[in-house]
Formats: structure tokens, C-alpha cells, sequence
């Protein structure tokens, strides 16, 4: 019986172990962020006086967006514009205005309305109105042709009519 001696074998083992580059662990990874507070709503642009049809006036910056009971209105990031939201099947309809803004007027292309606005509980800034949700006014809103138009305070919010609104509206109808 031929016998083998485990050196050879060893020294063999080191050698291309030795050869292996060295890898060395990975750095841990930076600790997260906090999240930022949301900017304050950016004043709206002054609306230009070049047309004295609200229809051809510029959109106010921003988007609708939507989740179950509420939506709202404005730029990423920044506080919304323009909230609705349902409760007991009671439409409550919100403006950032300057404030102290008691009144506004709701302008959209088949009718303008008159509104008393008062601040709105949990939403800081934001002042609004209360109506059921079969209120003709918010059928007026959603359907007007392309936009609608909040003026009060001295500030003018031209929001496109677009189906989230709506969508929270037909909602609060059920």
C-alpha cells in the first residue's frame, strides 16, 4: 500500500489561497434621511389681464390627486391649493387664500356662485365651505369646460375640472 503524506496537499492549499484577491466587507450604508416637511404653497402666479375671459387665463401650477374621500389640488411637495373631501354625505370644498379670506366666488362655465368661507378644522391655511353633496354647484365644478375659478382675497386659483373631483363627489353621493 503506497502512503501519501498530507503536507504536499497543505502547502498546495495555501498557495492558491494566497492567490485569492482579499475582499474586504461592504461600508454600511448611510443612515436614512428624514423625510422632509412639505414646503409652504407657493403664492399663484398673478393671472395675466391679457384676455378678460377666464377660459383662455392660465391653469394655476399643479395636479389633482386622489385617494378614498378626498382629493386635492396643487404642486408636489408644497401644500395643496384645492382640497374636497366627504363626510356624512356633506362636501366640504377648500381654498389656500390669503388669509382672513371670508368670501370667495366659484366661477365655472355654467354658473358663478358665491361662497362664505370659514377656516376648515385639521387643514391649517385652508379656508372653506360646507354643502351637501347633491349641491348643484359641484356638478357645475366638475363638468365646467376645461377649468373653474376661485377668486377671493385679492387672489385668483384658475383649477382645471378634472375627474378626481368628481369621482370624490359621486363618492359622497352613495
Amino acid at each position: 500500500m503506497v502512503r501519501f503524506s498530507r503536507t504536499p496537499l497543505i502547502l498546495l492549499g495555501l498557495s492558491i489561497a494566497a492567490c485569492v484577491p482579499r475582499v474586504d466587507p461592504p461600508a454600511p450604508a448611510p443612515a436614512p434621511r428624514p423625510a422632509p416637511s412639505p414646503a409652504p404653497a407657493p403664492a399663484p402666479a398673478p393671472v395675466p389681464s391679457s384676455s378678460a375671459d377666464w377660459r383662455d387665463w392660465p391653469v394655476t401650477p399643479g395636479d389633482w390627486q386622489w385617494r378614498p374621500g378626498i382629493a386635492t389640488y396643487g404642486t408636489a411637495g408644497a401644500l395643496p391649493l384645492v382640497s374636497a373631501g366627504c363626510q356624512s354625505r356633506q362636501l366640504t370644498l377648500g381654498f389656500r387664500l390669503p388669509p382672513g379670506t371670508a368670501s370667495a366666488e366659484v366661477q365655472t362655465s355654467s354658473m358663478a356662485a358665491p361662497v362664505v368661507l370659514s377656516p376648515l378644522p385639521g387643514q391649517p391655511g385652508m379656508a372653506g365651505f360646507v354643502r351637501p353633496a347633491n349641491d348643484r354647484l359641484f356638478d357645475a365644478i366638475g363638468f365646467s369646460r376645461g377649468r373653474f375659478v376661485v377668486t377671493g382675497g385679492g387672489q385668483t386659483l384658475v383649477i382645471p375640472a378634472w375627474p378626481e373631483f368628481l369621482r370624490v363627489v359621486e363618492d359622497c353621493r352613495r
